[in-house]
């Protein structure tokens, strides 16, 4: 029969550690002046609380994975609860440690295994803006990111939004030639924040944000460009009517490696759709024209 309450009565009340970055590597980013206030409160109370508190503050990503690695191998049989406070900048599931992204799926993931922690609460406090202009050092970053294709003259254009009033007030020109239409935007955020975009004509170009000027164009495909979609930190997906699903870091002019579909599945189309599975192991999946889904992992 399971028990409806968690036992409490060990000789420890409970081991807390606390993630604390307010310093960062890029300059695009605000340092959180406020970080240290709640830090300090957090280990006081718990402290006070007779708690085993650690906190580990403007940590690099692989600093906190050496010591959340480390953490998950303690004995934590003496102890009644875990807890983890996670404060810093944020993104679409990440945590954003000193010099670039952490997913907090693998803070988790870690502990929830733990042979000492089973059978006791293991709590995860997050403060983390989610919002890609709370972490940017830009007066008014636009929230939203919407593209049009459309005929102005003999060129088209993206058109970015003000997801707040739903205004727009900057177009980027995508090509000097006649109809090329977007397919595809995503948004990379790193030691640079950048734009990137897909097209018909099989280009896909990379934008810096905010001034969105052109830093280069990739023409490694030969198709169209259907989707892309951010791996980890400066490391994207694209898929393409070429039938081949290419890794890129922005920071090179070359694939750093090439999914040729066809000696998958002899039937594909077209990678239509890339969804990421887990960042930290490098792992996505594509869809497919022909109906089919496939589950990627690669090493850089």
């Amino acid at each position: 029969m399971t028990s409806s309450y968690y036992q409490i009565d060990y000789l420890n009340p409970g081991k807390v550690l606390i993630f604390a970055n307010s310093i960062f590597d890029n300059p695009n980013i605000n340092n959180l002046n406020y970080v240290q206030v709640d830090v300090d409160n957090i280990y006081n109370l718990f402290n006070n609380l007779n708690y085993n508190v650690k906190k580990f503050e403007n940590k690099t990503t692989e600093e906190i994975r050496k010591i959340i690695s480390d953490k998950a191998k303690n004995d934590y049989t003496s102890y009644s609860s875990f807890i983890c406070f996670l404060t810093s900048h944020g993104s679409y599931g990440d945590y954003l440690a000193k010099d670039g992204d952490i997913s907090i799926s693998e803070f988790i993931n870690l502990f929830k295994n733990v042979e000492s922690l089973q059978g006791k609460p293991k709590l995860f406090f997050i403060d983390a803006c989610r919002i890609l202009n709370h972490h940017m050092n830009i007066d008014k970053f636009l929230e939203s990111l919407v593209f049009e294709a459309r005929d102005i003259g003999s060129d088209d254009y993206i058109k970015i939004w003000n997801a707040s009033d739903y205004s727009s007030n900057k177009e980027i020109e995508v090509s000097d030639r006649p109809r090329v239409i977007v397919i595809c935007l995503e948004i990379i955020t790193f030691n640079q924040n950048y734009l990137i975009s897909g097209s018909d004509n099989s280009e896909i170009k990379i934008w810096s944000i905010p001034d969105y000027r052109l830093v280069k164009t990739l023409n490694d495909h030969v198709g169209t460009i259907r989707c892309i979609k951010k791996i980890r930190n400066e490391i994207f997906a694209s898929g393409s009517d070429d039938k081949t699903i290419k890794i890129w870091s922005s920071e090179k002019d070359k694939p750093l490696k090439t999914i040729n579909l066809k000696t998958i599945n002899l039937n594909s189309r077209s990678a239509s759709c890339i969804q990421l599975i887990d960042h930290n192991n490098l792992s996505f999946a594509s869809g497919d024209y022909d109906s089919t889904v496939n589950i990627w992992r690669f090493k850089i």
